[in-house]
């Protein structure tokens, strides 16, 4: 019986639950804004928007998460991915063109 309840409590603890991660958006390396984020496993959530960048974080689950920022005037994506398994890590994408210069982190709260 004790064997039954340590599977059971092991089990759940594997199961992955919605985080709150801080992410802060810089332009030209200035700080634009920062914003707080819950996101559920497999799931994305908006980060914002930037003169028509869109920036978005998604749980991959597993402690895995993802960046992605969408360019309007590109036919393209950027993408960052990693595990944030301690408050101290932190996930960053940078997007630089002629034009700007974007750096998007985010940590766990």
């Amino acid at each position: 019986m004790k064997s039954f309840f340590f599977t059971f409590f092991f089990i759940f603890s594997l199961i992955a639950k919605a985080e709150t991660l801080s992410c802060q958006v810089h332009k030209n390396t200035a700080l634009v804004f920062t914003q707080e984020l819950t996101v559920d496993p497999k799931s994305q959530v908006k980060i914002g928007e930037l003169e028509g960048y869109r920036f978005y974080l998604n749980h991959l689950g597993s402690q895995k998460f993802e960046i992605e920022t969408f360019d309007p005037n590109g036919p393209a994506r950027f993408y960052s991915a990693g595990f944030l398994t301690s408050v101290d890590q932190i996930l960053e994408l940078t997007n630089w063109t002629r034009d700007i210069l974007l750096s998007i982190t985010c940590q766990r709260k």
